[in-house]
Formats: C-alpha cells, structure tokens, sequence
C-alpha cells in the first residue's frame, strides 16, 4: 500500500518563522502549525496557504520574537497610580514648601481666571450674529492738525448708505442708526429711555429676535419696539403689543413688538426701537449737508459671504466728497468688522460703551507677568527642595527607573500643585468677582461679569487647559533638572550642580524686585493723586445742592414756588454744571492790547447763582434780573481771565469792553461784552485739568440745569417736595434729580479704583518677589549646611553668618532699587506731567516705596538664614 505524502506548507513563511522565533518555542509552535495546515488543507485547500501566512505575521509578539525579550507592555494605571501617590506623599509631608506654592499659585491664577473671564465676556459682543464676520461699519477718519493724528469716528454721512448700496457689487444689504433719548409715557407713567432711530431691516440685520410681534412688520411708520424691561415698567402684566405709547416731544406710537436687548451681548445698547423716517423727517437738513450731519449716523454693511471689505472702502473713499471745501482734505472713511469694535480700535461717537482693544493687551500681558512670575517661584523652589530631595532620585536610578519616569514623577506633582491652586484660586474668584464688578470703570462700561459657568461650559475647559499649561511650564525645567543628577554622586552628598539655573534665577528675582518697587513707587504716588482729588477745595459749595434739568419748564416761576418752601435754601440756573459738564470753549479779545485772542471757557448763570453756590465777588457787582444790558452785553468773569487779558486787576478790568468769539453751527460769531464784576478764581474743570479762564454771561434762552440747595440730610424728603412743584409745571416729564457732591465723587470713585488695581498688582508683585527670594535663599543655604556647620564649630559669629549667606541677595536687591528708581521716576514724572494738579515724584515718595519692598526683601532673606545659621552643627556634620 502506498504510502500519504505529506504536503508542506509555504517555504518563505517557514523560513520566516524560523528566522524570527526563539528556540525555546519554535519546535513546538512549527509542529502545530503544521498540523492546522494540514486540516486547512482537507476543508478549504485554496485558502490554506494565507491562512498559514497570515498565522505566522499573527506570532511576531515581544515574547516569541528573537531579541524582544526585554520589551514588556506597560501598565498605565498602575504606573500613574504611583506617580500620584508619591507626589501626594511628597507634598503632604513638605507642608510649608506646599502651602507657598499653592497660595502663590493661587492667588496668581485667581487674577489670571478673573481676566479670562473678563476677556472671554467682551470677546463674546455680537457674536449671536451668525453674519458678524461679513458686517462691517463704516469709519470717519479726521486729520486733527493740531495734535498731528488721527482721530477716528463710529459716524459717517447719511448718504452713504443708500449709495453704496447700490453700487457695490459685493455690498448685500446695508442697515442704519441714529442715538436719541427722550422720555415714554403710558396713562401715568413715564420713563427716560435711551432709543435707536434704526432701518426697517434692523431686526433681521443684526440678529434681533422679538419675544412678542412680529419681525417683517415691526419697524414699519407709526410703530415702536420697546425692550423688556422698558416694557415690564410702563405694562406691568398687560401685553404690550397694540399698547399706544407717548414719547415726550415726537409723538404717539404704537407698540409692535418686544425685543430682549440684554439677553445678547452687543455693542448697541437701547430700550426702544423707532424707524428712521421719524428722525429723518425732522431733521431733513442732516441728509444731505456732510459737514452738519456726519457725526450722526451710523453705517452698516453685509457683505455677500466670503467678499473682502476692500472694494467698499475704495469705492467709499473715491466717492466726491461734500465735506466742507476747507477742510476736505482731512477727512476719510475707515472700515470696522461687527465682532470686532469691541476690543477693537479707540473710536469717537460710538452707539454704546465699548471696551479698547489697548485692554485687551494690557490684561493679557498682566496675567502673563503674573503667572510667568509664579510659574518661576515654582521652578526656583522645587529646585531647592530638589537637593534634599537629590537622594531620592539617586536611590531611583540605582533600583532601575529611567531618566523619564524620574521626570513624569515631578511633572505629576506640577500637575497635582497646580491642580490644587486651581481649587483655590476658584474659591478666590467668588469673592473676587463681585469685588471687581463693583469697580466704577466696570459700571460705565456695563462690563459686569458673572461666574454663571452652566451656561458655558468653555470657560471649565479653558481654566483646566489653562492649569494644565502652567503647570507643564512650571514643572518641566525643575523635572529636567533634578533628572539629570548623576545616581552615585548625589548618594555622596549634595552638590553644587545647576549653577548656571541659580545665576538665572537671579535675573529673574532680580527683575520680581525692580518690577515690584516700580509698581509700589507709583502706586504711593497714585494714592497722592487720589487724595488731592478727594481733599480738593473746589471753590464753591456744592454740598446738599440737587441738580434738576429745566428744559422747556417756566423756570422763573418755578424758582418761586420753590423758595417759598422752608426747606428750600436757594434756587439757581446755570447753562452747564462746573466740574462735570464741558464747557463751551470760547477765545477772548482785549482790543486795548492788540488783536491776540486767549482761550477760555464760557457758561451762562443766572443773577442768583454767584450766591446760591457760594462765589466770591472780588470787584464789581452780581448780574441784575430785569436789566436787559445785563443779558445782552454784560460778563463776569474770573481772576485768571483778568490776568490773561492784561489787566493789572481786578478793579482796573471793571467797566471794560473785550470781545468774546464763539463758534456756532452757522459760522463764528463776535460780540462786544463789558465786564461787570469778577469771581475769584474757582476749580470749573476737573482737579486733573487746568481751570483756565472763565466768563460767565447772563442768557436766559440757554440756562437748563436748576441747582436746588436744600438744608438737612433728607434728601429722599426733600427730592419729594420739589417733585410736587415739579408736577404743577410739567405733569409730562419724569421727574429726575442729581446730587452735585454724589456726582463729583463718583468721578473721583474711577480714579480711586485705577488706585485700587495698580495696588493689587503692587500686592502680588511684591508677593511673588518674596517667595521667589524665599526660594533662592532656602536653594543657597542648603548647599552650604555644612559650610556653616563647619564655621560655627570653628567660632564664627552669629552675625557675621548672617552676613555671609545674605550679601549674595542683598546685591540682588541693591541693583534693583538702582535700576527701578530712574525708571520709576520717569514713568510717574512722565503722567503727572499731563495732569494739572499732581503730587511731586521726590526723594520721600520714591524712598518710601524703595523702603517698603527693601524692608520686606530683608525680613525674607533673614527669617530663612537665621533658621539655618541657629541649626545645630552636630546635625549638619556628624555624617562626616
């Protein structure tokens, strides 16, 4: 009988096998290959040569193949699980090193979160628009010759915006706006509102969704759109919607829809909507007359998805130009994209309050500053715990850990310090934020931010991203560092490895410092600022006067139902308030001393204003009531203004004839005055700037603002008795009053808080500047222990140990001061130089501040060596 001839299988896959297998396995894996080949044969002959193939690429494994046997699959969890119970043991059982970099962590992290919070809140400004990046507004650009730049303005011509419409291929649609307030009444309610006179395609334009009415027909002639909270106060529970309003001085409308203007972010800011043929209406002259009306409207176009803005710009600037023919040549149009006003570019005129894109860079480079010099603190005390640590990491390499795990060890404890500063500078964000809400500058640009994080889950991302960042660049040169110690020198004792890193770190505390006293240094002096403002003596009264607006009221008989009540003290009217209004510019002539004109400053006041807000007459005599060459020829005017005008004084300018050149819409207009009295000069502009000269004329037609002083502290009371006048003379209005004292202090309020935060960086420069020298000093005291053990038990001094371990640092310090102080002293000569009245950057207050930071650096450097220089020798050297 014949004998089965076996068949073998593929002859380059068995030689490959054999090739790469370990001999241990090779006998027996090839005999049961064989036989499965085999079986494959009989069941499926066509495919039992791949399957074979295919089996043999299946054995090149770690454990089967020549040469791999080292190779092991890692255990991620286990591995990390260790890394994290190290570093936690680590920390926990170094508590003071710890606590110091968490709380300096923290504390920089936490202003840090508060501008992202900031930034990520204003970059957020019309970005419900999903057309945002093809909107753009048009600019005027104005050559102002006088200051050699350019001034830009959020305003255009009306015409622009029906033309380029038209004639711009790329142009799809364009929109427009005009700002006017007034007051709304509805039966017996009336409210102030700020409104927009808008296209009929606003709405849709900007992405305006209306909680109630209907979008298309909204805005058509007759209708108003009012914004929730305008109409919860003039509707309460009825549906507004086919409500007829009144607004105050235009006339009745009827209410087509409710719109949530604060639901969405936007640098338009309104209570109501009206269409922009009832502005147009009134004022035809503006439409057509560049020069009167370009400071009016705003400009809006969408551009066709994709389209550059370009072509609109040069067509716009190619356009003939119907500006004044004098002034032509300094004017031009700029282009501005929607989601970039704010934080965008300074713009004049703007439709809202935006934030300047100078911002943006100014926060961004403080948290930068901020966590760079915390993220240094780290590296510098890790290093220095790093040297007692030096043992540890020699033990590691000697039982077989690589240079990389020594490194995913301490970047792990980066990580889990960094995550724990997290925690608290979260908690310190709570109280941070209403604290920074608080803030008057944050008020006047409606930026209030809040830490409502559910509806974004973004900023949870980008503080943990963010925590992550710092905490690689923080534990990354400190990890390589303590890597790169050689396992049987460390064994041996500390070294003086990475001298090159301390030098570095040097620099860097160095630049902590010169930055720090800079920062103290002004804020001394800003705090000098603050307190002129607040101690400055206006020269007038302006406690317990309530300012009330007067236009269109029969002010006359007003004053005298008003003084017939006791607890009214003396009434007043004035065309602008001194301090807080800008007073109309105006250039004075004395013809006796030639043709040359002195700028000054010009307001109307009625005969009873000198005495109501308690001025001083230095010659002369008060306006008369009545006399009409006092309303026509008659001024009063101040002490500086007879000086200017070459008069030798008071008495002497009495009776004499200058004339007085202002600037109206229809051209310039001379007038011949005589001065009747004069004031002694009193603060009219704010303490900042110069209260130049003054002139005070008596016109009747321009008074608008009634100052109403009163006696007691009731004002609620007393604003109560003048809204009942009030009412008998004008039932149409709201009644609505000022506090001139209230007023005046919250322009001092913004001030103080610019104070407030150039003080919190002083703060946390100075800390930071501390812990990083705190660092340095522990690093240089740990690798001489022995040196002073040594010194000690050979009779040095306490003393002069001292002064050994801290002369290093003490240079630190000494350069600083020397290359902070003229730096400091430019800076703050440099904005007190701008401002009128402002404290004098000297010796003391560059002392004081150099002191401070001096006396702390001092208290650093020396509760850190005395520790060292008390320890007990016998510890430092009974190992030798």
């Amino acid at each position: 009988m014949k004998t089965e001839q076996v068949q073998m299988p593929p002859k380059w896959p068995l030689k490959f096998l054999r090739l790469i297998l370990k001999k241990e396995y090779l006998e027996e894996i090839e005999g049961d290959m064989l036989e499965v080949f085999q079986d494959d044969l009989e069941s499926a002959p066509s495919k039992a040569r791949i399957r074979y193939t295919l089996q043999v690429l299946k054995l090149i494994r770690p454990k089967l193949v020549k040469g791999l046997s080292t190779i092991q699959k890692p255990h991620y969890y286990d591995m990390f699980k260790t890394y994290f119970t190290t570093a936690l043991r680590n920390l926990i059982k170094r508590k003071t090193h710890t606590a110091i970099n968490i709380s300096g962590l923290a504390i920089a992290m936490a202003i840090s979160m508060l501008i992202i919070l900031f930034l990520i809140d204003q970059d957020r400004m019309d970005e419900h628009n999903p057309r945002a990046g093809s909107i753009y507004r048009l600019t005027t650009e104005f050559f102002d010759e006088s200051r050699n730049r350019n001034i830009s303005h959020g305003t255009t011509p009306y015409e622009l915006a029906e033309v380029i419409k038209f004639n711009v291929e790329d142009v799809e649609d364009a929109s427009q706006i005009v700002k006017g307030n007034g007051n709304i009444k509805f039966k017996d309610k009336v409210f102030g509102y700020r409104g927009l006179y808008v296209s009929p395609n606003f709405l849709g334009f900007f992405e305006y969704d209306l909680l109630s009415g209907n979008r298309g027909m909204a805005l058509q002639s007759g209708n108003v759109v009012l914004s929730v909270e305008l109409a919860e106060k003039l509707f309460s529970q009825v549906d507004p919607v086919g409500q007829l309003v009144e607004l105050i001085d235009i006339g009745s409308f009827v209410v087509s829809g409710v719109v949530d203007s604060e639901a969405v972010k936007s640098h338009l800011r309104f209570d109501l909507l009206l269409p922009g043929e009832v502005f147009a209406a009134g004022n035809k002259h503006l439409l057509s007359d560049w020069g009167a009306g370009w400071k009016r409207f705003y400009n809006y176009f969408k551009l066709k998805e994709k389209a550059s803005p370009d072509p609109l710009l040069v067509y716009a600037n190619d356009l003939d130009s119907k500006f004044p023919a004098e002034e032509k040549a300094l004017y031009s149009f700029g282009i501005q994209r929607l989601d970039k006003i704010n934080l965008g570019r300074v713009v004049r005129n703007e439709v809202g309050l935006t934030t300047p894109g100078m911002v943006l860079y100014f926060f961004i480079v403080l948290a930068l500053v901020l966590m760079l010099s915390a993220s240094f603190n780290y590296m510098n005390l890790s290093i220095a715990r790093g040297l007692r640590r030096a043992k540890e990491v020699g033990i590691r390499k000697i039982t077989g850990a690589g240079k990389m795990q020594i490194i995913m060890q301490f970047l792990v404890e980066a990580q889990l310090v960094m995550f724990c500063a997290l925690i608290f500078a979260f908690l310190l964000l709570q109280v941070l934020v209403p604290t920074f809400n608080n803030l008057k500058i944050l008020r006047d640009i409606d930026g209030a931010i809040t830490l409502d994080f559910n509806s974004n889950v973004i900023v949870y991302l980008v503080f943990i991203a963010f925590a992550v960042v710092v905490g690689l660049v923080s534990g990354i040169y400190p990890a390589l560092y303590l890597a790169s110690f050689k396992s049987l020198s460390v064994l041996k004792g500390p070294n003086h490895k990475g001298k090159s890193s301390f030098i570095f770190r040097k620099i860097l505390v160095f630049i902590q410092y010169t930055f720090s006293i800079i920062f103290i240094i002004t804020t001394i002096i800003l705090y000098q600022q603050a307190q002129i403002i607040v101690k400055t003596n206006y020269g007038f009264n302006h406690a317990n006067v309530m300012n009330v607006n007067i236009k269109d009221l029969p002010y006359p008989e007003m004053r005298n139902e008003l003084m017939k009540r006791s607890e009214i003290k003396g009434v007043s009217a004035v065309s602008d308030l001194p301090v807080l209004s800008s007073l109309e510019e105006v250039d004075l002539v004395n013809k006796e001393m030639g043709p040359e004109t002195i700028k000054s400053f010009l307001v109307s006041m009625d005969p009873f204003a000198i005495d109501n807000l308690e001025l001083q007459l230095v010659s002369g005599r008060n306006f008369r009531p009545g006399l009409k060459s006092d309303k026509e020829q008659a001024v009063i005017v101040n002490e500086k203004a007879i000086t200017m005008l070459g008069y030798a004084d008071a008495g002497s300018a009495l009776h004499q004839t200058i004339e007085l050149i202002r600037e109206l819409p229809t051209g310039q207009e001379t007038i011949k005055k005589k001065i009747v009295g004069v004031v002694r000069d009193f603060r009219h502009q704010f303490v900042m700037i110069e209260s130049g000269p003054l002139v005070m004329d008596y016109d009747p037609d321009r008074l608008s603002i009634m100052n109403i002083r009163f006696e007691g502290s009731d004002t609620e009371m007393v604003a109560a008795v003048v809204e009942n006048i009030w009412r008998e003379f004008d039932s149409s209005h709201p009644f609505q009053y000022d506090l001139y004292s209230y007023d005046i202090s919250d322009i001092d309020d913004e001030f103080i808080d610019i104070v407030h935060i150039v003080g919190l960086i002083s703060a946390i420069a100075i800390i930071i500047a501390c812990l990083g020298q705190f660092s340095m000093v522990l690093h240089h005291v740990q690798l001489k222990v022995k040196e002073i053990g040594i010194r000690k038990v050979l009779g040095s001094n306490l003393s002069g140990l001292m002064l050994l371990l801290s002369k290093e640092f003490l240079v630190i310090i000494l350069l600083a001061i020397l290359v902070a102080i003229p730096v400091a002293w430019r800076i703050n000569a440099f904005w007190t130089g701008k401002i009128f009245e402002s404290p004098e950057v000297s010796v003391i207050n560059i002392s004081v501040g150099v002191a401070i930071v001096f006396l702390l650096a001092m208290l650093t450097i020396f509760s850190t060596v005395r520790r060292a220089v008390h320890a007990n020798p016998v510890e430092s050297l009974k190992y030798e």
